[in-house]
């Protein structure tokens, strides 16, 4: 059933951010926002659920129904972030196209995470915060929820800054038949 829960989520993931980013075509399809936001998410899943391998080996925690929400809360939190920064680009796109800039894309695409990654920083490290607090403080139960969510969490900031837009200019670039600046 979780297999199945995770599958619907990340269906329903692309048909959204493929809908939404319908208009904003050049130089990236909307298909393409949407792959790179799954790709992104499937790394956000691997890492905690390798971390949490790691952690049951050494202290028998064991996967349950917990754990399978916190994979699929973390659908949700890294798919936001990663989704922020694909809105800023295509603001900027739109707004380049408005007033006939001829900007090439990395600089768009540089523009749009340095104006995202304050806002993703912060969220992150108030997230992180909350879920200390609560593998600390909280009981037994959800102890395990939270220490998946922070590794999910801190891994979802920085792959959403990092790789998630940054992949837009190697696509970009394969579908205009440009070289991606290096």
């Amino acid at each position: 059933k979780a297999a199945w829960a995770l599958a619907a989520v990340i269906l329903t993931i692309v048909l959204y951010i493929a809908w939404t980013f319908r208009k904003v075509s050049k130089p990236v399809p909307s298909w393409g926002y949407g792959l790179i936001a799954i790709a992104m998410l499937i790394l956000d899943i691997l890492v905690p659920t390798g971390f949490y391998a790691a952690y049951g080996h050494f202290t028998g925690a064991e996967v349950d129904a917990l754990f399978v929400v916190a994979l699929l809360a973390l659908l949700g939190y890294c798919v936001n972030d990663v989704i922020v920064i694909f809105d800023r680009v295509r603001e900027h796109l739109k707004k380049n196209e408005e007033e006939r800039l001829n900007e090439p894309f990395e600089t768009t695409v540089g523009k749009s995470i340095d104006e995202t990654m304050g806002r993703s920083i912060n969220t992150g490290l108030t997230v992180v915060l909350a879920l200390v607090a609560l593998a600390f403080l909280g009981g037994e139960a959800t102890r395990h929820f939270a220490i998946v969510m922070i590794v999910g969490v801190a891994a979802g900031t920085f792959s959403s800054i990092t790789r998630s837009a940054p992949l837009l200019i190697p696509i970009a670039g394969w579908i205009t038949g440009k070289k991606a600046v290096k």
